[in-house]
């Protein structure tokens, strides 16, 4: 797996890493793309929100990276979404002109757990530091090409994912 692609995420999570151990991950379908031989589209970051600092970090480590951020900031009574019992505390957009853009989602809830309430088996993987954690729903997928959807998986995201991995 080519990692070069990763560069400017690895930095952000080591980053966050540095405040708050194991609290930040490179996760999902940047790294099943890298995989399975596809391109990318983007890189998703999933924090574990502790604080609004957060969100500035985020900022501060995109102008530095020469990024653009766009900052989705939620308060913890009002979060942003929640999906299979996951809740998004914020998204922090990353944009770059010839860069992949990278998406740091804010999540409450330890990394490992959130990983395990995606919902689908093709995303549950994530990378901390070089290592790549994969979950045993993850492997099944990459053993058998099919895809399982959480029961509450958003019918847009069933379909998305169906149309990169059509089923028999």
């Amino acid at each position: 797996m080519d990692h070069s692609i990763l560069k400017d995420a690895k930095l952000i999570t080591m980053v966050f890493n540095v405040f708050n151990k194991d609290c930040a991950a490179i996760a999902g379908g940047c790294l099943r793309d890298l995989e399975t031989g596809r391109e990318p589209r983007d890189i998703d970051i999933i924090v574990q929100y502790e604080d609004p600092r957060d969100f500035a970090e985020a900022q501060i480590q995109a102008r530095f990276l020469g990024y653009t951020a766009t900052v989705y900031q939620v308060h913890k009574e009002y979060p942003l979404e929640s999906v299979c019992g996951a809740v998004v505390m914020g998204i922090a957009k990353l944009e770059h002109p010839t860069k992949l853009p990278i998406d740091i989602i804010f999540r409450d809830g330890p990394i490992r757990q959130v990983i395990e309430d995606f919902p689908c088996n093709a995303v549950k993987v994530y990378m901390i530091e070089d290592d790549i954690v994969q979950t045993p729903e993850y492997q099944e997928f990459l053993d058998t090409g099919k895809l399982t959807f959480h029961k509450d998986a958003p019918e847009a995201y069933k379909e998305k994912l169906l149309s990169y991995y059509p089923q028999d």
